[in-house]
């Protein structure tokens, strides 16, 4: 039996409930903020605005610092390195 993921492969989100998976299905390795309704991954660009806000707002960075922290951060997760080999 596969342990369940407990990290979002896309923005590094804990995920202990199967809620916390994208639709609900805890096979999902993306959380339910990187994902649609469907449970499919949204756009890089679209999650890299979110994680942006997120940073500025909860942890009051400038947002130069939020871009490049995401930017950095985001190149290091498992979605994005993945789909940097097939570009």
């Amino acid at each position: 039996m596969e342990r369940p993921r407990l990290f979002c492969d896309s923005c590094g989100m804990r995920m202990e409930e199967a809620g916390d998976h994208g639709a609900g299905k805890r096979e999902n390795p993306y959380c339910k903020n990187c994902c649609d309704a469907e449970g499919k991954l949204k756009p890089k660009e679209l999650i890299r605005e979110e994680l942006v806000k997120f940073y500025i707002e909860k942890y009051d960075y400038p947002k130069a610092a939020a871009e490049n922290f995401v930017d950095d951060f985001m190149s290091k997760m498992p979605a994005w390195q993945k789909k940097q080999e097939t570009l």
